[in-house]
C-alpha cells in the first residue's frame, strides 16, 4: 500500500528430486519465509490517523501470516482462528 516503502516479504521453496539405481525418486521440499519486520509506532512523531491505521493493518497482517505459515508447517487444521 505504500509505494515508497523497502519492506517485502520473501518465499523461496527448492525442490530436490534424486533418482536412484532402481529407477525410483526421492523427493524432497525446503520452504524458506523471509518475513519484513512489524512496523513501529513512534511516539514522539506527530503520526495522522490514516498512517496510524496504515501501521496497525502491517501489523496485523503479518501476525495473520504468521498464524498461517505456523499452521500450514505444524499440519494442525485450525491454529489461532486460521484454518487450512
Amino acid at each position: 500500500m505504500n509505494a515508497k516503502s523497502s519492506r517485502s516479504h520473501s518465499i523461496f521453496q527448492l525442490l530436490v528430486e534424486i533418482q536412484e539405481e532402481n529407477g525410483s525418486f526421492l523427493k524432497g521440499r525446503l520452504s524458506l519465509c523471509d518475513l519484513a519486520g512489524s512496523e513501529k509506532i513512534n511516539k514522539k512523531e506527530a503520526m495522522g490517523s490514516e498512517q496510524l491505521k496504515e501501521l496497525k493493518n502491517i501489523n496485523l497482517s503479518l501476525t495473520t501470516l504468521g498464524k498461517v505459515i505456523y499452521a500450514l508447517s505444524s499440519g494442525d487444521k485450525k491454529v489461532g482462528g486460521v484454518f487450512r
